[in-house]
């Protein structure tokens, strides 16, 4: 008799025949039947429905074949173990390596339907390679597989025809084997990769800090490469756009109301542009990136674009690799807004481009703690409350009252916008303004320099005593040592440029600034209003809503270390005034500015003018009582 066409049979014992790692005719022996069947087996074969996933790691993948192959391989295995595809996911540019696919990709959603049970138990998700799922460490991987088959999920790969489900995972030790094995694999074949990268990376920076030479054409969107890779050349029309965002992050403006106000003016945004079919317009990750880029001041550092690149951004820099484009003043005091965002709780009103809340972020309700949302009744006669968010969502909160914000606000401003707005919320001088600009280079310098004593440490570390690089680091830290006692005559320069304004005059500046707050041009009121909520946060105060025992509304003001409390009724009546520094100013007569700020520090920092501490957003600090008492005295 002819003997029957050569069929790879299953090779793992009967009792292991339900397991996850079940051995399927693959695309070698395409038309063979396995000579062992189980019901398990049955019932992969005639009920399962496939969802078929696709990845890559780098966009230029793209405009290769990978995914066409991959998918065609999926369709093809699909098609021979009869499972009607119902859908194809993909996550293309997406690193495996990096866990990135998972985080934010199609495949960690997919992953949450398995959760939660949108995704039924007869689903089995085919991929081409187990390393198309996870290149992570191999406890990592197995992990996750692991959490989705016991969530009902059957995982499946065309590479060697193998079937991973819960039972499997359970019963079958030599499957748990081979995937921590191909894990593995992936893994070193990644970090080889990273490493070869790294120092690919390492030995460009070299040469271009030895030559001068560039190390790529590309470039920052305002920059272009000279023919001879000599160096960038600045296009000025995109630098000058720049400088705007920059200068509106300074005035407080966050990324959502720079982005709106680019577009609305028809300001041309760069960069690649995916939605072919639309005009491209400037998104709030652009102005986010812009704002953090090391390139506008003229360093390089590989990798910084690539958000999700964590593990292998590099730690240097090379400083001075681009023109610089922006003054290191402004970038300080834009970052410094953007910092300013992102600290402590969430502020609100981030969205609002006419800052109609100059107390946003800093009142809260006396309930519950939670903040306080600016709502306006109906027109005609339309009128701002305060009401608790919480309260309004019906989380928990009892407080549903609504508080009066017009009369409030008014009365406030009566108390604190002398104390709050000190000299830098005014237009500075020009010699002021270079001062500033001088002592921002000086400190980046110094931040510079200091990185280049790290380097030259971690040198010495490495490879042990070295006269060169011995000489350079006792250079380098003298030169750190000029540079602080610089910086010193600089900020002494600056502080008394500062003070050339007498307190009259700082009174008439801020009369003006609360005119312009109801100015009729929208631009007018809105740069004042801005610019005293900007003032109002740096103050450091807290706001608190709540209602007495006799069901009447209150609106308390506290200043750090209770240097002022005020208590104001719903229509704006000053119920209660605490003025702390006051009192400390009768009891320490003969002190004055730092001495009277130490002793107040020492003595009323934590001293509560109620019976409930109230205390500010931010901690009393020393520096802060001597701004504070500064700006007082200049006031009385």
């Amino acid at each position: 008799m002819p003997r029957a066409p050569s069929c790879r049979p299953m090779t793992v014992p009967i009792s292991a025949l339900t397991a996850r790692s079940i051995r399927i005719a693959d695309a070698s022996t395409a038309g063979c039947i396995p000579l062992l069947h189980t019901s398990e087996q049955q019932r992969i074969r005639s009920t399962m429905r496939a969802t078929i996933y696709i990845r890559f790691s780098t966009p230029k993948q793209e405009r290769g074949a990978s995914r066409d192959r991959q998918l065609e391989l999926c369709q093809q295995f699909c098609e021979r173990q009869g499972w009607p595809v119902d859908e194809v996911i993909e996550d293309l540019g997406k690193s495996a390596w990096t866990g990135n696919h998972i985080a934010t990709g199609e495949l960690g959603k997919f992953a949450d339907r398995v959760r939660s049970g949108e995704a039924g138990t007869d689903t089995v998700l085919v991929v081409e390679k187990l390393d198309r799922l996870s290149r992570q460490e191999t406890r990592t991987t197995l992990r996750w597989m692991e959490d989705l088959c016991s969530a009902g999920l059957t995982i499946a790969t065309v590479d060697g025809g193998r079937v991973y489900n819960d039972a499997g995972l359970r019963a079958d030790l030599m499957g748990v084997i081979e995937i921590l094995m191909r894990a593995k694999l992936a893994n070193d074949e990644s970090q080889q990769k990273s490493e070869r990268v790294l120092d690919r990376i390492r030995r460009n920076m070299e040469r271009a800090q030895e030559t001068g030479q560039i190390i790529t054409a590309k470039a920052p969107g305002w920059l272009v490469a000279k023919e001879d890779r000599s160096g960038f050349e600045i296009v000025e029309e995109r630098a000058q756009l720049v400088r705007e965002i920059y200068e509106m992050a300074a005035e407080g403006k966050g990324a959502r109301w720079i982005a709106k106000e680019l577009n609305e003016r028809g300001s041309p945004a760069w960069g690649k542009w995916r939605k072919t079919e639309t005009t491209p317009t400037w998104e709030i990750t652009s102005i986010k990136l812009i704002l953090s880029q090391p390139s506008v001041e003229g360093d390089y550092v590989p990798g910084f674009s690539n958000t999700s690149a964590k593990r292998t951004k590099f730690d240097q820099r090379i400083v001075g690799y681009y023109p610089r484009i922006v003054d290191a003043d402004l970038v300080a005091r834009a970052r410094a807004q953007v910092n300013a965002r992102k600290t402590g709780p969430r502020k609100g009103g981030g969205h609002t481009r006419g800052v109609a809340n100059l107390f946003a972020g800093v009142v809260v309700c006396e309930s519950c703690g939670n903040r306080m949302h600016l709502r306006t009744s109906g027109k005609p006669h339309s009128k701002r409350y305060w009401q608790c968010s919480f309260a309004a969502r019906k989380r928990g909160c009892t407080q549903t009252e609504m508080f009066r914000y017009e009369p409030f606000e008014k009365a406030a401003l009566d108390e604190i916008l002398h104390l709050a707005l000190e000299d830098n919320y005014f237009s500075a001088p020009d010699k002021t303004a270079s001062l500033a600009n001088e002592l921002a280079d000086i400190e980046k310098t110094i931040a510079d320099k200091k990185e280049v004593i790290d380097r030259l440490v971690d040198s010495l570390a490495r490879i042990g005593a070295s006269d060169a690089i011995e000489e350079r680091l006792i250079q380098a830290e003298r030169s750190l040592r000029n540079l602080h006692a610089t910086r010193i005559k600089s900020a002494e320069a600056l502080d008394a440029a500062k003070g050339a304004v007498s307190p009259a005059e700082h009174l008439d500046r801020v009369r003006d600034v609360r005119v312009s707050l109801d100015d009729a041009d929208t631009a007018v009121r809105t740069a004042a209003r801005l610019r005293v909520h900007n003032a109002i946060l740096g103050l450091g105060c807290k706001v608190v809503c709540g209602v007495d025992d006799e069901d009447r509304r209150e609106i308390g003001l506290v200043l750090p270390a209770n240097m002022l409390v005020c208590a104001f009724s719903n229509d704006g009546t000053v119920m209660l005034r605490y003025d702390g520094l006051e009192i400390a100013r009768h009891i320490f007569p003969d002190l004055s500015g730092p001495e009277l700020a130490e002793k107040v520090f020492a003595t009323f920092a934590q001293a509560s003018a109620t019976e409930e501490k109230w205390t500010g957003p931010e901690p009393t600090t020393l520096a802060w009582l001597n701004r504070f008492i500064e700006r007082y005295q200049e006031n009385k």
